[in-house]
């Protein structure tokens, strides 16, 4: 099927969803280690906490994928999962930062993750679906644009809400008010802009609906059965997506590095929290741990901010020097804003090393996506883009379990030495990219930009 080519409002209308879904997921990775340490865990346990995060990804997205290859509905092939993960996303938003013990916020993440895996999963596909091959680079790029807006709204709520609205809390042992109000507007913000991509955006239906219908659709118990050839899709992918995978571990291991211990190592550094402090019971503490979070999330928004402007170039280097090398530069200058973190004690400076590690995120939310996009069997988009998934979570199960351990036996607690770590992560991450073969792809990349 000839796919139309896209005009800018139409790409826009496709990715809008995603600020929504980027909104809670920042407010989620900037916040619920802080959330966490509000509820009394100590650092070297904050990464078990984590742990629903990863699993629920990497068991929802390749089945929701292979369900989606096969739906067709009034509202679509993918937009349905996106409705059903909006609706149940944002009553995890509403009731997670109410959260009175540490059991019920681990469970209320485990929620809150699984259902923004349900809506964040079928974007991917749905931009592979929709736009035209030439078409494709510039669509993930707009993609990363939403992520780089709806990050930086939300990562920077609670220092707003500290420093422009001047909300102030009275002191308790529970989540802190600026924290409540940020996950409530994130909740707004992420049931609002899916409707928005549901309701103006338009996917191909199957060209024979009657082949299609004969083909796909079967009872229930049969495509519980199908599951199984999600696992023979695994053993079959693309060399490319192989390849790509390598890299996306190591860059993801140093990016879940960030978010789980990045606001805390601010408040050691940057307020004084002394490494391994119990804050539950303390107030000045607590204060300490609240101006942590708030810096950390206003750096996390930096990023983002930072991101959102270098989409826009991904292109223009790409032409330059292929995406293989835009890719490797953009790491490395995350790289290089992680590492330096370790020797700055002001917010200034933090700010400042945000730069290289918005660099990174524009990069590794766009160009890997774009390199899979045409290298993926087109009526398996759904399951590979969930499989490829796996390289997200797979790392974030290996920090979960292995990072409370180091930074207690090996850092004494001082959160802010696996922040350098991260970005030796980085580092590897930049030279495994040079043994991805992406010359077939490089054409689409130039006609995109010399199109668009």
């Amino acid at each position: 099927m000839e796919k139309k080519p896209l005009s800018f409002w139409q790409m826009f209308n496709l990715n809008f969803g995603f600020l929504g879904i980027q909104f809670g997921w920042g407010l989620q990775m900037a916040n619920m280690s802080g959330i966490y340490k509000f509820l009394g865990a100590d650092a070297s346990n904050i990464g078990y906490l984590w742990l629903a995060a990863p699993l629920s990804g990497l068991l929802i997205q390749p089945i929701l994928g292979h369900f989606s290859d096969h739906t067709w509905t009034r509202l679509g092939r993918r937009r349905p999962f996106i409705l059903l993960g909006a609706i149940l996303s944002t009553c995890a938003l509403i009731f997670l930062p109410n959260s009175t013990s540490l059991f019920m916020a681990a469970v209320l993440l485990w929620v809150l993750d699984g259902s923004v895996n349900i809506a964040m999963q079928p974007y991917r596909a749905l931009i592979a679906d929709v736009a035209p091959a030439n078409q494709q680079t510039k669509g993930f790029a707009i993609q990363t644009c939403m992520i780089g807006i709806g990050g930086t709204l939300a990562s920077a709520l609670p220092w707003l809400m500290l420093h422009f609205f001047h909300v102030h809390d009275i002191p308790t042992e529970h989540i802190p008010l600026t924290l409540r109000l940020s996950f409530y507007i994130g909740a707004a913000f992420f049931i609002l802009a899916n409707l928005w991509t549901i309701f103006n955006s338009k996917e191909y239906p199957p060209e024979d609906m009657q082949l299609w219908q004969k083909k796909h659709q079967k009872p229930l118990i049969q495509k519980i059965i199908d599951l199984r050839l999600i696992f023979i899709d695994l053993l079959h992918m693309p060399k490319i997506m192989r390849e790509i995978s390598y890299v996306q571990f190591f860059t993801w291991l140093g990016l879940f590095c960030m978010f789980l211990y990045y606001g805390l190592a601010v408040a050691q550094n940057i307020f004084g929290l002394p490494p391994g402090a119990t804050v539950i019971h303390n107030f000045r503490y607590q204060e300490m741990l609240e101006h942590g979070i708030a810096v950390g999330g206003l750096c996390f928004a930096l990023y983002t901010l930072f991101s959102f402007v270098y989409a826009y170039l991904i292109p223009f280097l790409s032409r330059l020097m292929s995406r293989k090398y835009v890719h490797i530069f953009s790491l490395l200058l995350g790289a290089i804003g992680l590492m330096s973190s370790s020797y700055m004690h002001t917010p200034a400076h933090l700010y400042i090393a945000m730069i290289g590690i918005g660099a990174a995120w524009a990069s590794v939310s766009t160009i890997p996506y774009a390199m899979l996009g045409n290298s993926l069997p087109k009526d398996k988009m759904g399951v590979y883009m969930g499989l490829f998934n796996m390289t997200i979570c797979l790392p974030e199960i290996i920090a979960a379990l292995s990072l409370g351990f180091i930074v207690h036996h090996f850092f004494h607690n001082h959160a802010m030495s696996i922040i350098f770590l991260a970005g030796v992560c980085f580092i590897i991450a930049a030279f495994l990219t040079l043994f991805i073969n992406d010359k077939e792809n490089q054409e689409i990349t130039d006609e995109s930009v010399s199109k668009n």
